[in-house]
């Protein structure tokens, strides 16, 4: 009996010495895991961006707006042995790809014809500034959406590392819409180390207005040819000549489709709802007579906004008004009657 206990013993610590021994190697093997560490020092960063206003003439792949991270602190790394064999730092594009502008790749915004591309700086290479697009290239691991800004064998020479996104946005249909686009992560830094992706760092921009102009004046200035009119064509105060001496005459637009098109008339007005103006001070004037402005055969209202309908195309759009002599004193007499006024166009 005391020989078997004996023997049992032995085996006891046999093991407890084995197991010792396991739990010594997993603390080394820890301690070299753990050799090199990079904290996260900047986990979001939010920027605003001014309100954008886009004519309808601007090509597709022309840059309308842009916004900017500052120059910021994302990762702060220590190295000792086992060190580092391999640190890239750059950025990321976060969200739907659309199309490429030169080498920029751009993602959708909620906003019809809208689209954003994101670059990256940093300063931590040497002593060089570097930065780059998000456009395929230059990706480290194959994804598209990623642009590596610096590599190096090692651990990068400055630290923190610092960097700065720049967010352009971008027309990407001929067709824009209007609108606002809410709050968003848009673009992050990323951190490589040794093969393995750290934490991003996430970039979001507050929310952004859009304001598409859907139409274009195609000539600002228009002349109207009003011509010769007998005195005796006017019968009293409210009396205009015959119709053939009405003149008909446009404002062509251009415009996207579904565009609500308003027009304000302006000018020396002589009576406002009876779209009546008066004629310019000249040496020969002839009295007694305004020329009145007609939508639709109707008199318009000086001075106020007026709908001129829905544009249903994408094209020429063509405001139709009229202008004729009206009679606005107990006398006429002859001379000179010519008349300016100033137009408006608005939308809804």
């Amino acid at each position: 009996m005391m020989i078997l206990f004996h023997i049992l013993h032995l085996a006891i610590r046999k093991n407890m010495k084995y197991f010792l021994l396991l739990l010594t190697g997993l603390s080394c093997w820890i301690q070299q895991a753990q050799a090199y560490t990079c904290t996260l020092q900047t986990s979001m960063t939010t920027i605003s961006t001014a309100n954008i206003t886009i004519a309808r003439s601007t090509p597709i792949g022309t840059e309308i707006g842009n916004t900017s991270t500052a120059i910021t602190p994302i990762y702060s790394c220590t190295n000792s042995d086992p060190k580092l064999t391999e640190q890239i730092f750059g950025v990321k594009a976060i969200g739907t790809y659309v199309m490429n502008v030169g080498d920029k790749r751009i993602y959708s915004t909620p906003i019809k014809g809208i689209g954003y591309a994101v670059e990256g700086y940093t300063y931590n290479c040497q002593t060089d500034v570097w930065s780059g697009w998000v456009g395929g290239g230059t990706n480290v691991d194959g994804n598209a959406n990623n642009r590596g800004l610096c590599s190096i064998a090692g651990i990068l020479p400055r630290q923190p590392i610092t960097g700065m996104i720049n967010i352009a946005y971008y027309k990407t249909n001929e067709v824009t819409g209007s609108g606002t686009v809410s709050p968003g992560v848009v673009a992050a830094f990323i951190l490589r180390n040794n093969g393995s992706w750290q934490k991003e760092s996430d970039v979001s921009v507050s929310s952004l207005t859009v304001t598409t102009i859907p139409c274009e004046v195609n000539q600002t200035v228009i002349s109207v040819a009003m011509g010769d009119v007998e005195k005796k064509e006017f019968k009293g105060i409210g009396t205009w000549p015959d119709d053939s001496n009405t003149k008909k005459f446009d404002i062509p637009l251009t415009c996207n489709p579904d565009a609500k098109v308003n027009v304000q008339i302006d000018g020396d007005i002589q009576n406002a709802n009876q779209g009546v103006i008066n004629l310019t001070a000249s040496n020969n004037n002839a009295t007694g007579v305004g020329i009145q402005l007609l939508f639709n055969n109707t008199p318009l209202k000086l001075g106020a906004p007026f709908s001129t309908g829905t544009t249903t195309i994408n094209g020429l759009y063509n405001i139709p008004l009229q202008a004729r002599y009206y009679q606005t004193g107990n006398t006429v007499t002859a001379g000179e009657a010519n008349a300016t006024a100033t137009f408006t166009i608005t939308y809804n």
